[in-house]
């Protein structure tokens, strides 16, 4: 280990949290948001329902965060910002537990003495489901931005993955196909080609396909994983370079030019969840380890810290996106970075700080 993690800040999120999202747009990179996931037990114990809230966050002074709204909605399983302005608005999208995603925008309330941020909703999208069932779950999303054609992926309970268009009507439909044999846990979009995203689901597999191209058969299927696979994160650096996370406690590495085998693997505890490459420089990169806490690993996939705060399932993570951590927290000179976690039963969301280890 060559790093340090110092817990700055820790908050109870009420309800089960289950993601954590720093906002990317300059302006309002203090800003974050809580996906929270409630099962709550209905009378006499015979139907449960999935409730959620979601928190919008700002960090105001050191050590210090502030509650801007809480919203009720069913729960969230997942929730990420556009990774730029989309015409001129800052947006975030919701997959929740009703198999709805949905829009928000992030604005400020100027009515206030001090103007502070707050969400409007835009607008929502059901997802199409099969005939023969009751339930649909959005499980994940996925942006994509690239020249302006606004696409959000979104993987469901059924093993469906949905492409939706967005533009200034709100969602469409531009794809929907059936991708694995149970629940697609994640789909994402390639950084560098926008046609091109990889799915997982329960089935322990990892499928590319290519949106221009017939879906009814994916491009590439690899059996790898001796689980369900889980999370993806592909480089904005380094073309054709690909992490996949997966329940068999595995990080994997790819080169996506040739999928047969993995290039690179790294055991890591507790299931992977969750995986963020670190902003700009992708030096590290985050992972959520389920009953393993959270843990970062070079680029040689070798692990520099861990984190073992929370006492509870470890779902959510990810980094803030400001470049200068001392203008948000005063004392953090030599910080390497700012990375928020959150956990499930203990309702736990934590900020920290990343310290290079000093050696004699």
């Amino acid at each position: 280990m060559n790093m340090d993690v110092e817990t700055l800040i820790s908050w109870d999120t009420e309800f089960s949290a289950d993601s954590v999202e720093w906002c990317p747009v300059d302006m309002f990179q203090h800003v974050l948001v809580c996906g929270t996931y409630q099962l709550v037990e209905g009378e006499g114990q015979t139907r449960t329902s999935r409730q959620g809230r979601l928190h919008l966050l700002a960090v105001v002074k050191e050590q210090m965060i502030e509650r801007l709204e809480s919203l009720d909605m069913p729960a969230v399983l997942d929730c990420k910002w556009a990774p730029e302005v989309v015409r001129g608005r800052v947006l975030l999208a919701v997959a929740n537990a009703v198999g709805e995603v949905c829009l928000f925008r992030l604005t400020q309330n100027t009515e206030l003495e001090i103007p502070r941020e707050r969400l409007v909703h835009e607008t929502k999208m059901v997802l199409p489901k099969r005939e023969d069932s009751q339930e649909l779950l959005a499980l994940s999303l996925d942006w994509s931005t690239a020249g302006g054609d606004v696409k959000i992926g979104v993987s469901d309970s059924q093993g469906c993955i949905s492409v939706l268009r967005l533009d200034d009507l709100g969602f469409h439909v531009e794809h929907n196909w059936s991708a694995h044999q149970f629940e697609s846990w994640t789909v994402h979009f390639d950084a560098f080609n926008p046609h091109i995203c990889y799915t997982g689901g329960d089935d322990c597999k990892l499928r590319v396909y290519d949106l221009k191209s017939c879906l009814d058969i994916a491009c590439t299927t690899n059996s790898s994983h001796e689980a369900g696979v889980t999370s993806f994160s592909s480089s904005k650096i380094s073309e054709h370079a690909l992490l996949s996370g997966s329940y068999d406690e595995q990080v994997r590495q790819w080169d996506t030019r040739q999928m047969r085998r993995p290039i690179g693997e790294q055991t890591v505890g507790g299931g992977v969840w969750r995986l963020r490459r670190q902003p700009r420089t992708e030096q590290l990169t985050l992972v959520a380890c389920m009953y393993n806490g959270f843990c970062l690993l070079n680029q040689q996939l070798s692990v520099v810290a861990e984190y073992k705060i929370h006492k509870s399932i470890a779902y959510g993570a990810d980094w803030a996106h400001f470049t200068d951590a001392a203008k948000h927290f005063p004392h953090l000179t030599t910080a390497e970075g700012v990375i928020g976690t959150c956990s499930f039963y203990d309702h736990k969301l934590c900020i920290a700080s990343l310290i290079k280890k000093m050696i004699d």
